[in-house]
């Protein structure tokens, strides 16, 4: 039984990483910062946002979550409440650490705390990479592809509907999780933001701005 268990989990394992890194058949060019990373903010900028999360048993969890981004010090104040407004988890993510500063159940789980920032840092943050090269994949897709250590980040940029899609795959080159960001404003912030995890207790949450407002220079 403990045999066939863990053939099971293996086998799911491998169905549910089997998007691999695609290959790219012609040579690229080194990107500047502002081709790839426009849509992060190098401002200091709240974010405030409704999510709904959508996990592996069915389940649906409607929030409020709101954000400070300080991208220079890439950090995040981060806090969810309910849709009444009670407080749910407040966190600090810095330097890949985590602060917890308040949490109630189920967020109370440290597990459950690093994993929800550590997404959010994903989606918010721009990347720590040295080199990012560009390929014109047709004259509807440019592709940004970044590779450090421990991840491999590919950023599609769809020229018809200026969407973002940012694909993170493993030093393994499997797909770990998929973002997209659509319907961008003036001040070039998504309206939308779509994260995907695609592991084994796969789950995806759905981002909608309801407000944002950026800091004054001298405010902390």
């Amino acid at each position: 039984m403990i045999k066939h268990s863990v053939l099971l989990l293996a086998l799911c394992t491998i169905l549910t990483c089997s998007h691999t890194l695609p290959s790219i058949k012609q040579n690229g060019v080194i990107a500047s910062p502002a081709e790839w990373s426009f849509f992060f903010t190098d401002k200091k900028i709240k974010l405030i946002h409704s999510i709904e999360a959508s996990l592996p048993n069915n389940e649906q969890i409607k929030v409020i979550g709101i954000s400070i981004i300080s991208p220079f010090e890439k950090e995040i104040h981060s806090v969810v409440l309910t849709i009444e407004g009670i407080v749910l988890l407040e966190v600090i993510y810095k330097d890949n650490t985590v602060t917890t500063i308040r949490a109630v159940p189920p967020f109370d789980s440290e597990d459950n705390s690093v994993s929800l920032i550590s997404d959010v840092a994903l989606i918010l943050l721009k990347p720590s990479v040295d080199t990012v090269t560009r390929f014109n994949i047709s004259d509807k897709e440019i592709l940004f592809r970044c590779i450090t250590a421990d991840t491999i980040i590919d950023i599609h940029k769809y020229l018809a509907d200026y969407s973002v899609q940012m694909n993170h795959y493993t030093d393994k080159k499997l797909l770990k999780n998929t973002i997209t960001y659509t319907n961008f404003n003036e001040d070039t912030i998504p309206q939308n933001i779509t994260f995907i995890n695609h592991g084994l207790f796969g789950y995806v949450l759905s981002l909608e701005l309801m407000n944002y407002s950026f800091f004054e220079d001298n405010q902390k």
